[in-house]
């Protein structure tokens, strides 16, 4: 089987066979080869797999236990739910104005999610039939015509009047619409120290 020829780039030269027994010879070392990588990538996804339970899991070392990752993740959920509670419990008890708390290691407090537009009434005809009553440059902009032709609450428009301040809470509910954003709990850790065991 011919070699390819060195050059001095480093794409490899493709051989130029000259014969089926050169091709069948290159399938044997493509065969080889394959069979080898294989190989060596299951070797490594099992000793993969295997480092990975055991930093999930825990180990012992020198008759000390090393908590896994899960066991470190859970301690962690659990104190968070506690924080939450005692957090939710305590709200009237944050600075004025503010929906957080500064600790010593960290900050607790609440996130507002996107805003979202609900329809208070049960069918969107009598929605658009109250956004048309209420009348204005607000109505067209809140009502889109898909095709085919029905119309639907354009929620993007609504959500962009109210951050603009063009229309209230009190107007979208004469509208049979109402602005909603659920609250988030969070803690915040300042850069956490490296514990190296």
């Amino acid at each position: 089987m011919p070699k390819p020829k060195p050059t001095e780039s480093a794409e490899p030269q493709i051989p130029e066979y000259q014969s089926w027994d050169e091709v069948s010879a290159a399938g044997k070392l493509v065969l080889d080869t394959s069979a080898s990588a294989d190989a060596l990538q299951a070797r490594l996804d099992q000793e993969v797999a295997d480092l990975t339970e055991r930093y999930r899991v825990g180990w012992t070392e020198n008759g000390a236990r090393v908590v896994g990752i899960a066991e470190l993740r859970g301690e962690a959920e659990v104190a968070q739910r506690g924080m939450e509670a005692f957090t939710s419990a305590h709200r009237r008890e944050f600075p004025e104005g503010r929906k957080s708390r500064d600790l010593t290691h960290c900050v607790v407090g609440y996130e507002l999610g996107k805003p979202t537009v609900e329809l208070i009434m049960k069918k969107t005809e009598d929605v658009i039939e109250a956004i048309r009553k209420h009348g204005g440059k607000l109505a067209k902009e809140f009502i889109r015509q898909p095709k085919p032709p029905a119309p639907a609450v354009d929620k993007a428009a609504v959500l962009k009047a109210r951050g603009a301040g063009e229309v209230t809470d009190a107007e979208l509910k004469q509208m049979g619409l109402r602005v909603t954003q659920d609250e988030t709990f969070f803690v915040k850790t300042y850069t956490a120290p490296v514990i190296v065991n």
